[in-house]
């Protein structure tokens, strides 16, 4: 009987480990860390053009949630005096579902829309504060794969003003990469809008991930980002709601 069990037991654990490697092969990769030619092939299909990767690194100081991380630095072939970084993020888990997941992150975009914005708000006197992911890293000062501009108070005077810097910065960077349109950028703003009658510390809360909000045909709303007549009505109308949200509590 010991035997049997035993053999029993074998099944069990062999068709755990089936399991196991079927939902692997499932997810959206295999557990490894992705190939620099696996990785230039990625950034081509998100952004329509040729990539190189010039250097690696693997991530050791990295969150207990990521498995393995890897961060390499690229550049564009048509743009090779452009370098940014590429984060290569392999976890355990995907929608609660067991099976391993490749992240890919890059700055491509994102560097390109930050430079403009600086340019932008430093000519028109608009002040910010940036937050910085730092995934994978657990501490960098260096490197980072997103971030999120705050930008407060804004009232009515300056909405204007913060929504063309916001829009020419998109503009430029939806000009230099087309391809960024649509595609998760990793760019977020946080606009805190108040009116000098609203009581003391109350403020409605705008936030937005440029360059990748979709609307319900899934086409990308690039308009929304290249306007500033467009991301001002945006605001406007989340204004509009929340003091809707506070008037009926």
């Amino acid at each position: 009987m010991r035997n049997q069990g035993g053999g029993d037991g074998l099944r069990v654990w062999g068709w755990l480990a089936a399991l196991v490697l079927v939902m692997a092969l499932a997810g959206c990769g295999d557990g490894r860390l992705l190939s620099r030619r696996e990785v230039a092939e990625r950034l081509e299909r998100k952004y329509g053009e040729a990539f190189a990767i010039t250097s690696s690194e693997g991530v050791e100081d990295h969150p207990d949630d990521i498995w393995w991380a890897r961060r390499y630095t690229a550049v564009s072939k048509e743009r090779p005096e452009r370098e940014f970084f590429v984060f290569d993020i392999v976890t355990g888990e995907s929608g609660g579902v067991f099976g391993f997941v490749n992240g890919l992150r890059d700055t491509y975009a994102l560097d390109v829309f930050f430079e403009a914005f600086r340019q932008y708000a430093e000519e028109a006197g608009v002040e910010y504060g940036v937050n910085y992911d730092r995934t994978p890293y657990r501490v960098s000062e260096e490197y980072y794969s997103g971030l999120e501009i705050v930008i407060e108070p804004v009232g009515p005077d300056a909405l204007g003003t913060v929504c063309q810097v916001l829009a020419d910065a998109c503009g430029d960077t939806l000009e230099a990469i087309p391809g960024a349109a649509g595609k998760s950028v990793e760019v977020r703003v946080l606009l805190r809008y108040r009116e000098e009658a609203w009581e003391e510390g109350a403020y409605c809360a705008y936030r937005v991930s440029l360059f990748s909000a979709m609307n319900f045909d899934y086409e990308v709303e690039t308009e929304r980002f290249v306007s500033a007549e467009a991301l001002e009505e945006s605001v406007l109308a989340e204004v509009r709601r929340w003091l809707g949200k506070e008037g009926d509590s």
